[in-house]
């Protein structure tokens, strides 16, 4: 699987599901921005196989980690869906809440930043995130959308397939 799928495709859905799961269903856009910052847009070697950290995340002290090893003071992990759910653990360890909509980065980076996640000035993260929400939130959006009607593509040939197959045993298809 190419590092583009992966990293454009994948990662959006991913951290869809698990913003879902895990209770930061209005602040998923802004973690997918969030990824993009702290990686400068996936260029950061962390980001890529066979680190796949995107968040920055660093071995935890006070909480289960799901890391494979450490790499220069970094988490390693098996895949992206493993690096993104250690961050919603993370989040949900220090009582992070979600936002109120789904474009309120300052609450969201002053959250992170009082948690202690990252120790750059509130103010420059917060305009980072921004950055990539602002110009990658739509994208985003798509990645969703094309996910789900893929979905309901499969889904709906599986039923006409086995609606055949009912039909022809059935006696009912003559063909």
């Amino acid at each position: 699987m190419s590092w583009f799928f992966q990293l454009k495709v994948l990662i959006p859905f991913y951290t869809w599901v698990l913003s879902i799961k895990h209770g930061y269903r209005k602040a998923w856009k802004i973690i997918c921005a969030e990824f993009s910052f702290e990686t400068g847009n996936y260029t950061d070697y962390k980001a890529n196989e066979p680190y796949y950290n995107i968040c920055g995340m660093r071995p935890a002290a006070v909480r289960e980690q799901n890391r494979t090893g450490e790499h220069n003071g970094y988490a390693t992990f098996n895949d992206y869906w493993d690096c993104i759910e250690d961050f919603m653990l993370r989040n949900k360890a220090f009582n992070i809440p979600d936002v109120s909509n789904e474009n309120d980065v300052k609450t969201w980076v002053s959250n992170l930043k009082k948690s202690n996640y990252f120790e750059a000035n509130e103010q420059q993260y917060a305009k980072g995130v921004q950055h990539y929400l602002s110009s990658q939130g739509g994208h985003y959006n798509s990645v969703v959308m094309w996910f789900g009607v893929s979905f309901l593509a499969v889904c709906a040939a599986f039923a006409y397939g086995f609606y055949h197959y009912a039909q022809k045993k059935g006696g009912i298809f003559k063909g």
